[in-house]
Order: structure tokens, then C-alpha cells, then sequence
């Protein structure tokens, strides 16, 4: 109760703010993390054991500096959310997660094809909220920082969608070989089981996306560029 109303505020507030991306799916999880964020530290300068207990103005300021890192972070992201509002992005977007599961585990990547599973059925929520739903609160907060830490050359959009494919592959890879069938293989892919896991997981999460990083980087130079395509081209019809 004492999250509800401050996050519809902060959504409200951030609509305003933001019109272009207004609102999106799952922007609610991102803005609770902030809040809880804030929440935690005026409850630790208050010395109180629950939100509840809080002060008006505890609250009222957690809301108020929980907005504007909302605004920031989303502003930061935008081309997730912006990019998504047309489906034929949003859905190369999420194409783009199940072609990375690919490079670092094909075997499942391919069974999740055959099963007719695709990428939107289950990474839809993970691209959406930043793995803010799938992972611990302080899990959650070091894979932001980790992404905001990352340098300038490193396509940060890229990393993230090497993220979800490694958390496919670390989590849920031996779960879905359990699989009796292709409905059971959805339901284990949509079931929020990282959210047990420990924070030391982090470090094997990220290890693995700059794995999958790596292999997207060599697939992607590997690729002919559109000059040598039209080079090549060119030559043929000579």
C-alpha cells in the first residue's frame, strides 16, 4: 500500500515528461526498484523496520527522487521503448534475443523453434522490464549498473539482448530438457525461477553475456558490408 499510489504517481508524472514513450509495458517493475531503492534508505535514516512506519515526508521525498531516476533511466533506454512501439521492430528486437540464444547454445535454441516457441513468448518481459522481474532486487540493480558502466563502444542494446539469451541459457536450459511437452517447455521458460537465485549468479549471468557478446561481435564482422556487397555486384555484371 505504500508503493501503489506513489508508483501510479511516478507513472503518471513520467508520461508527462516523456510523451513520446508515455507508457509501456512493465514500467511500473522498473519504477518499483527505484522506489524501494529510496524507500530502503529512508527507512534506514528513519530506523524503522517497514515502509509503513515511514514519515509523510520520507515517503514524499523517496517518491520524488524516485521519479526523476525513472525519467533518466528510461531516457537512457529509450530506444528500447521508442523502437517498440512499432511491432515489426519490437518484434526484430526480440528475434534478435532467440538468434543470440543461438550462438551460445544452439542445441536449445533449436529445440525451442521446433517447438513452436518463439522468442516473444518468452523474452518479451525480460526486454521490457530489464530483467527487473526475473531477478532478485539487488541482482537487478548490479546488472543496471554493470549496463551503465559498460563504455561507449560497447553497443549497450546489443549487451542487453545477450543478457536475456544468457539467462535462457544459465537458467532455463536444464529446466526445458525436463520438458514433457512443448506446452510445459513455455510454462518452465515463463516461470520467474531466478528470482531464488543468490547474488553471486550476477557474475555468471554477465560472464556468459560477454561470452555471447563475443560471438555476436565475430558474426557480425564476418558479415560482407553492403559496399563490398555492391562491389561484388558490380563486378558480376562487368
Amino acid at each position: 500500500q505504500t508503493c501503489a499510489l506513489p508508483i501510479w504517481r511516478m507513472l503518471f508524472r513520467a508520461a508527462e515528461k516523456m510523451p513520446l514513450i508515455s507508457y509501456f509495458q512493465s514500467m511500473g517493475d522498473i519504477a518499483a526498484v527505484f522506489l524501494v531503492v529510496h524507500l530502503e534508505a529512508f527507512a534506514r535514516s528513519e530506523n524503522v523496520q517497514a515502509f509503513e512506519k515511514l514519515s509523510p515526508f520520507a515517503v514524499a521525498m523517496a517518491e520524488a527522487k524516485s521519479c526523476a531516476a525513472l525519467c533518466r533511466f528510461v531516457d537512457m533506454w529509450q530506444a528500447i521503448f521508442v523502437d517498440s512501439l512499432d511491432r515489426e521492430s519490437l518484434q526484430r528486437h526480440l528475434l534478435d534475443v532467440h538468434v543470440q540464444l543461438s550462438l551460445i547454445n544452439e542445441p536449445m535454441a533449436t529445440r525451442l523453434t521446433q517447438g513452436g516457441i518463439e522468442a516473444s513468448f518468452w523474452s518479451f518481459r525480460w526486454w521490457f522490464s530489464l530483467l527487473s522481474r526475473e531477478l532478485p532486487l539487488q541482482s537487478t540493480l548490479v546488472v543496471w549498473l554493470y549496463y551503465l558502466a559498460l563504455p561507449e563502444n560497447i553497443d549497450r542494446l546489443q549487451f542487453h539482448k545477450c543478457t536475456c539469451a544468457a539467462l535462457a541459457d544459465v537458467v532455463y536450459s536444464n529446466t526445458i530438457s525436463r520438458a514433457k511437452s512443448d506446452g510445459d517447455m513455455l510454462l518452465r521458460m515463463q516461470s520467474p525461477i531466478a528470482m531464488s537465485l543468490p547474488l553471486s549468479f550476477v557474475s555468471v549471468l554477465l560472464r556468459e553475456a560477454w561470452h555471447g557478446f563475443d560471438a555476436w561481435k565475430k558474426k557480425t564482422l564476418s558479415r560482407p558490408s553492403v559496399a563490398e556487397i555492391g562491389r561484388a555486384s558490380c563486378r558480376e555484371r562487368v
